[in-house]
């Protein structure tokens, strides 16, 4: 584990311009004790996290995801929706079926996509570059995906960064 952290570190170091040159022991133990489910996708995603909210030369846990600190009470799968989005959620289901639509999937995509970028950009005050921090993609790619769903700075009510 600690040779994959070290690995992740040296490798988001210049990316991220942080100078991240270790993490703590207990921070890997930490590590070690999450059960990873996404196996060395998610273990990466997770040193790129904690490299983004990092403020020294240490990885200490205080900057690891509420989920990997936590294990057990923010697994994801863990926390369910409320009735009332799920049958928002089943209602949308059923009105695109009986539409008669031939990409579902690509719709309900493009629908949790629109959600969570909009969720992000407001809790950021339309900040570009903090929101594709928080979501883990560049601020290109967030970009794109907002042109793509129509989703507008205008539109949210907040001044965009220059």
């Amino acid at each position: 584990m600690a040779l994959l952290v070290e690995h992740f570190l040296r490798r988001f170091r210049s990316e991220l311009d942080k100078d991240v040159q270790q993490a703590a022991p207990e921070t890997l133990e930490v590590l070690k004790r999450y059960s990873w489910p996404g196996n060395l996708r998610e273990l990466q995603s997770v040193i790129k996290q904690a490299m983004l909210h990092a403020t020294g030369p240490v990885l200490v846990p205080d900057f690891l995801p509420a989920l990997v600190r936590d294990e057990g009470t923010s697994r994801p799968g863990s926390a369910q929706p409320s009735p009332a989005a799920i049958s928002r959620f089943d209602q949308f289901i059923q009105e695109r079926l009986q539409a008669g639509s031939k990409d579902l999937y690509a719709e309900v995509q493009a629908l949790v996509v629109r959600q969570l970028i909009t969720q992000v950009l407001r809790h950021t005050g339309n900040r570009l570059s903090q929101t594709a921090r928080i979501l883990g993609i560049n601020r290109s790619t967030l970009r794109s995906k907002m042109g793509s769903l129509g989703i507008t700075a205008d539109s949210l009510g907040a001044a965009d960064e220059v």
